[in-house]
């Protein structure tokens, strides 16, 4: 979910059902105007041929667009007019890519010092975090070995003494990858591990969010064996 500068709230669906005729459809976007009284739902992307879900939807400050990402068999970003000019419960969607693999149904999505960072959803293939400052044109780095065939399901900021850290996690892994816990301090530039763990054995979320950029980040760590859950807080010292 985000919001408009015009306080419009943007919703979407995700799911996973499977029944007779093949994958159920819940690519909707929903919208609402009156702070959560009321909304209106969407299947543009549906019928756009989209046939399972939507990864994200978020609103941009830099390129003031809203931006989606749809997955998993398309795997498109779609970007919106200027909200200048149009109407956030009616934005007129443009895709950036027309095939997976251009890249496009991304699973997380941040926004700092003048550049989006997006992180790929290719479960089992290989992953990259990947850069715009203007929508149009991208950049991409691979995740390496051993975290490469996992997915960034999630980035979050955080604000450090030494300015805005990106924070991400990498949690899928097999036989042979680790999943990774890890941040940047340098807009991107380069990459910290803070830990490897194996999803075989502990599930990790950041469960942090925020309209502002906070100083605290939260995050979970879950033992598979007993489910024994904590809840561990960062902050500068």
């Amino acid at each position: 979910m985000t919001e408009t500068p015009n306080r419009t709230l943007v919703g979407a669906e995700y799911g996973n059902i499977y029944d007779k005729n093949g994958w159920k459809k819940l690519a909707y976007l929903y919208y609402s105007s009156d702070d959560g009284e009321t909304w209106k739902k969407s299947d543009f992307l549906i019928q756009k041929g989209t046939n399972k879900h939507v990864h994200i939807v978020k609103y941009s400050p830099l390129l003031n667009k809203l931006m989606m990402a749809d997955g998993d068999n398309y795997k498109k970003l779609w970007l919106s007019d200027s909200l200048d000019v149009s109407d956030p419960e009616n934005p007129n969607w443009k895709p950036v890519n027309r095939f997976h693999i251009q890249m496009g149904g991304y699973t997380s999505v941040v926004e700092s010092d003048g550049r989006i960072f997006f992180g790929t959803d290719y479960q089992g293939g290989t992953n990259f975090i990947v850069e715009s400052t203007d929508g149009e044109k991208f950049t991409k780095k691979i995740v390496p070995d051993p975290y490469r065939r996992s997915p960034i399901d999630n980035m979050v900021l955080r604000k450090g003494k030494r300015g805005n850290e990106i924070w991400a996690n990498l949690p899928f892994s097999t036989a042979n990858t680790k999943c990774l816990l890890m941040y940047s301090a340098d807009h991107g530039k380069s990459w910290h591990k803070v830990f490897e763990y194996n999803r075989s054995t502990h599930t990790v979320w950041l469960v942090s969010s925020s309209n502002e950029i906070a100083e605290a980040l939260y995050f979970s760590v879950e033992d598979s064996k007993n489910n024994n859950r904590a809840v561990y807080k960062l902050v500068d010292c």
